[in-house]
């Protein structure tokens, strides 16, 4: 009985953060570290981008400098709390946790759109979508709204989730703080635009490493939750199989291939960002239309892989705790 308690106790702030996440949701508040995160960024790059040297080395700065300055932060503050007040270090350590994942936050926002389809307020449908994607939303068909939604939420179940989770399990909370920069970073300034192709290149190419292994993770995550959900768990391993390296990221297209065989569904095609077409390769075979319908089956897709992924973590932390190598890193991080 102590052997199967002691994982748990060990990675009980971990998981009271989940709890946490599932049950109250994101906190909006100025203070959120993701929040500082994106300031840190908006500041360095100011200082940075302009400097005289070339915009690669300046991005690879960038990048070194956000983490050093988060990880000495989050680090520093963990340490200081457990010399006080081993219960102050914990809450520190179950606030980073809870507000490193978005679980609930994603759930929420695939509601808020279905929701609005039900009630037939296209408007606001179109509004809430634009908060989870950057293409334009302004004149989209009920059909494209609903492949927004579920494409925003088939490939944030790994950055949202996922991912977030196995390097929460595997170094704590620095490992949490770490991924969470380099993912912020990516969202900011990982684009292969004029400005960024080059200032951006080590985010975007450091955040396709982190991922890289959780991605894989997802896609097996999702196909168990789709034989539990009675989904079509075969289709979807094909689709991942033939589809998800069409795209120029080496992860990005696991999640949609994914959603698009487990659901029945195709996605995929033509978007326009800032008034600017951009098509994209149909992914999967329709089995069906699109609907609202499919909106809610992502949810409960979510929902089951999370779970899915929760016990596998689990799994794998109890093992690596009989190494005292792992035991020793996971306590000072937590």
């Amino acid at each position: 009985m102590d052997h199967f308690l002691s994982p748990l106790f060990l990675a009980w702030p971990l998981l009271a953060g989940f709890v946490l996440d599932a049950i109250i949701g994101d906190p909006e508040t100025k203070y959120h570290p993701i929040r500082f995160i994106g300031r840190l960024i908006d500041w360095e790059e100011g200082k940075l981008y302009h400097a005289h040297f070339s915009k690669r080395l300046a991005g690879i700065f960038l990048v070194i400098a956000t983490l050093a300055v988060t990880l000495g932060i989050g680090l520093g503050i963990s340490w200081l709390l457990f010399r006080m007040n081993f219960f102050l270090g914990c809450a520190w350590s179950v606030f980073i946790f809870y507000t490193g994942l978005a679980f609930r936050s994603l759930l929420d926002a695939g509601e808020t759109v279905a929701h609005d389809l039900r009630k037939g307020d296209h408007a606001a449908a179109r509004a809430h979508l634009a908060d989870i994607v950057s293409r334009d939303t302004k004149d989209l068909s009920d059909h494209d709204i609903i492949r927004g939604t579920i494409e925003s939420l088939s490939e944030n179940l790994n950055d949202a989730i996922i991912a977030p989770l196995f390097y929460a399990f595997l170094f704590g909370i620095g490992g949490i703080i770490a991924y969470k920069t380099v993912n912020t970073l990516d969202s900011m300034v990982g684009y292969k635009t004029e400005r960024y192709v080059h200032f951006g290149w080590c985010a975007a190419r450091l955040d396709d490493v982190l991922n890289f292994i959780p991605a894989r993770l997802a896609f097996l995550f999702v196909i168990v939750a789709s034989v539990m959900l009675r989904y079509d768990a075969g289709l979807c391993w094909t689709t991942v199989l033939k589809q998800s390296q069409t795209g120029e990221s080496p992860n990005g297209g696991i999640g949609i291939c994914a959603f698009s065989g487990a659901l029945g569904v195709r996605l995929g095609g033509m978007n326009h960002f800032h008034g600017q077409p951009s098509f994209t390769p149909t992914i999967g075979r329709a089995k069906h239309e699109l609907s609202v319908e499919d909106i809610l089956r992502s949810q409960k897709l979510i929902m089951a892989s999370t779970v899915v992924g929760l016990f596998v973590f689990l799994a794998m932390f109890s093992v690596l705790l009989k190494f005292a190598w792992f035991k020793c890193i996971f306590s000072i991080n937590v």
